[in-house]
């Protein structure tokens, strides 16, 4: 008996992993369905199940024309409706504190957002360019005719495109959140059928942002699975696996370590400093602990490796050898074999972590939370040139904290006192895990603990369709 077909977009090596490697979803989806994936990346070809891999850019030119057309139009129409959206929802701040991190972006958005108010031209200029947005996806989708569709990132311009076509042409459509705060992000041009979310904050993160503003989302159908990815950490700390730590790095069993985990330096510059900060206090408190300094792939490596040579005795440094933990489309193939090499020692050097230095609030420091470790974020000025600001992307990262209530306890440090003193607390007094930490990982992921993510949605999935 011949499969339907699937579609499941998935624009960076964090999502791929996330379903790929959920082994629950993605048999379930391999049993039942032919599936294509569209991504940017170069994936390996032991990857058991895809059927067809499509990149983002065409390689026909009358293809290629229509995906630049509608890509160019999906972008000022995400554009044109940012405004609105930041200050409907009465988060201005947000947006006004995010303004740096939008870049060269922001001025299109502003004037975007102007064209369409005007009172004659705006709605022209809207419709045009709702119309032009779905020339391509919905070429692309009576092509293929597909089954449904899956997309795993409400607001990358590929996942808009391809929801975008699924409505007009009423494909069935399914978007699974792998990220953290995308509700938070910008409006949702499109309308989801089926959406599965983490916890209780997207599930309100999406009525409050959303379907407040936006009646046809009413009808999505909303059920919370947890993440995906926690599945397989929880699998994999409870199996018998290679000791990466030691055969790699030689850090014996007993061997106590923090670890960093570190940005682009050109989004985040001077990290090596606060580095130095921690092994300061590490020396000065006669602490044996060594620092493994987790960074992206083939990314800063003179940096780091001038790091190392500086502190040989003190510092580790650790990198990915796949594209499952970058969120880049340039760098790496995703690699099934070395994601879960990757995946693998990454959970073991969670799980024996003594505590995890964040430079900015990510999904890490949730990781944390599911292995009970303590963590926080250095939000201060390490250099002591007293700038304006203070950390380098501080603005962006009050705006999170300012929309997500939560992140006031993922203890934010603002100067090196406090760093110092957190320090103490947890590496010489030993401060237990604090329990109110797992009500916060709670409410954001969903009941991820019991690693039962994928199960659930496979069962949201199957009821969906077999109801429609």
């Amino acid at each position: 008996m011949k499969k339907d077909k699937i579609l499941i977009v998935l624009p960076y090596g964090m999502c791929l992993r996330q379903i790929i490697l959920n082994q629950t979803l993605w048999d379930y989806l391999v049993k039942n369905y032919q599936i294509d994936v569209m991504s940017p990346l170069k994936l390996s070809n032991d990857i058991v199940g895809i059927n067809k891999i499509i990149a983002t850019s065409p390689v026909h030119f009358f293809e290629k024309f229509l995906k630049r057309v509608s890509f160019r139009s999906v972008s000022s129409l995400q554009a044109s409706a940012m405004v609105s959206f930041f200050l409907d929802n009465n988060i201005g701040e947000n947006f006004a504190l995010r303004w740096r991190w939008f870049g060269d972006q922001a001025k299109h958005i502003i004037v975007m957002s102007g064209l369409v108010r005007l009172r004659f031209i705006g709605p022209l200029i809207k419709n045009s360019l709702s119309f032009l947005s779905k020339i391509y996806p919905v070429f692309f989708l009576k092509k293929n005719k597909y089954k449904f569709v899956i997309v795993t990132h409400v607001s990358a311009l590929d996942c808009v495109l391809i929801g975008l076509g699924a409505n007009k042409l009423t494909i069935p459509l399914i978007s699974i959140t792998l990220g953290l705060d995308n509700y938070a992000h910008g409006p949702l041009l499109y309308k989801p059928d089926l959406m599965l979310l983490w916890g209780d904050e997207q599930l309100e993160e999406f009525h409050k942002y959303h379907a407040a503003h936006n009646e046809k989302l009413l009808n999505t159908e909303c059920f919370k699975i947890g993440s995906l990815i926690h599945d397989n950490y929880l699998q994999i700390k409870e199996s018998r696996h290679t000791d990466y730590l030691f055969e790699k790095y030689a850090i014996a069993s007993n061997q106590e370590f923090i670890l960093v985990a570190v940005m682009l330096e050109e989004t985040l510059p001077n990290q090596a400093v606060l580095c130095e900060l921690l092994i300061y206090f590490l020396e000065e408190n006669n602490l044996q602990h060594k620092l493994i300094i987790r960074k992206l792939p083939l990314s800063d490596n003179d940096i780091w490796e001038e790091f190392y040579k500086k502190y040989p005795n003190r510092v580790i440094i650790q990198e990915p050898q796949s594209a499952s933990f970058d969120k880049r489309t340039e760098s790496l193939r995703f690699d099934l074999n070395a994601s879960k090499s990757d995946l693998e020692e990454f959970v073991q050097t969670l799980d024996r972590s003594e505590l995890i230095i964040g430079l900015y609030p990510s999904t890490l420091l949730l990781d944390a939370m599911l292995f009970d470790k303590q963590s926080a974020v250095a939000m201060f000025d390490w250099t002591e040139d007293q700038k304006f600001g203070g950390h380098p992307q501080e603005k962006f990262y009050l705006a999170k904290k300012y929309t997500h209530q939560h992140r006031r306890h993922y203890n934010l440090l603002y100067t090196k006192e406090s760093l110092y003193s957190f320090l103490t607390e947890v590496l010489i007094e030993k401060t237990n895990f604090p329990e109110q930490r797992r009500e916060i990982f709670t409410k954001i992921t969903g009941d991820s603990i019991d690693g039962s993510s994928g199960k659930k949605a496979v069962e949201a999935i199957d009821g969906f369709l077999n109801k429609n």
